[in-house]
């Protein structure tokens, strides 16, 4: 009887461990099963055959250039050009109550360095996608040597996926941002250079989409910067209590 008992209290245990026992949040619990299917569907998508021809009989390397051809490559926005970028930044003047030059310009504001790093990334990103996309279509076309880099990223390209190389360095680092799929990348690549573009054409806007930066904690810092400049030079005798450490 005390043996039944045993087995009926083991049955009423859950099947898997709660995260709170390991000292983790729920969430975490979640994460783990997103990272499960993702990693069970990808590697479903791995095994796929790809050598049949696709509609209209084109192999799997002519689709992949199509695609990049009239879907990713013209659509791509161009490069920044960095005299025209720079001459718009130095044009920009200092908000009201910040410390500047007695032009009312300052190429050092917090912002506008922000901004620079912001557009070094952007075009980073855009020269490393392109000139892989270029070379791509070389190399399907016979022009250069198909590399074990290209044939990945044909792979990655022919299901939708962002090549490694968009997304990470050679040191694993990300330089960009992570989608689930290629497309909403291209979306996200949109709009984040129009937030730039808007930003070097109408000067500083009035509001920002923080997660579409590279780098928001850094803007997050900039931003305190100039409200610690503003604020020292208004408080006079109170300035201490604005030092940047304080804010």
């Amino acid at each position: 009887m005390e043996h039944n008992k045993i087995i009926d209290y083991i049955n009423l245990m859950p099947e898997k461990d709660s995260p709170i026992i390991f000292g983790l949040n729920n969430s975490a619990d979640l994460t783990f099963r997103l990272n499960e299917s993702t990693t069970m569907i990808n590697a479903l998508i791995d095994v796929q055959p790809r050598e049949a021809g696709g509609a209209g009989g084109l192999s799997r390397e002519d689709q992949v250039k199509q695609k990049i051809e009239t879907e990713y490559l013209q659509k791509l926005p161009a490069n920044f050009d960095r005299i025209d970028c720079e001459k718009q930044i130095l044009a920009f003047r200092a908000p009201n109550g910040l410390v500047a030059p007695k032009d009312g310009k300052d190429k050092q504001l917090p912002l506008s360095v922000f901004l620079r790093q912001e557009l070094d990334t952007m075009q980073r990103i855009l020269d490393i996608s392109r000139t892989m996309m270029q070379e791509i279509i070389k190399a399907i076309d016979g022009e250069v040597v198909m590399t074990p880099d290209l044939v990945t990223a044909i792979d990655a390209i022919y299901i939708n996926r962002v090549p490694k190389e968009w997304v990470y360095d050679a040191t694993g680092v990300e330089i960009s941002w992570i989608s689930p799929n290629l497309g909403s990348w291209m979306t996200g690549l949109h709009s984040r250079y129009k937030q730039l573009k808007l930003w070097l054409e109408k000067d500083r806007p009035f509001s920002f989409w923080l997660t579409g930066f590279q780098r928001p904690q850094a803007f997050l810092t900039a931003v305190k910067q100039e409200v610690a400049r503003q604020m020292r030079s208004q408080q006079g005798q109170d300035a201490e209590r604005w030092a940047l450490d304080f804010v």
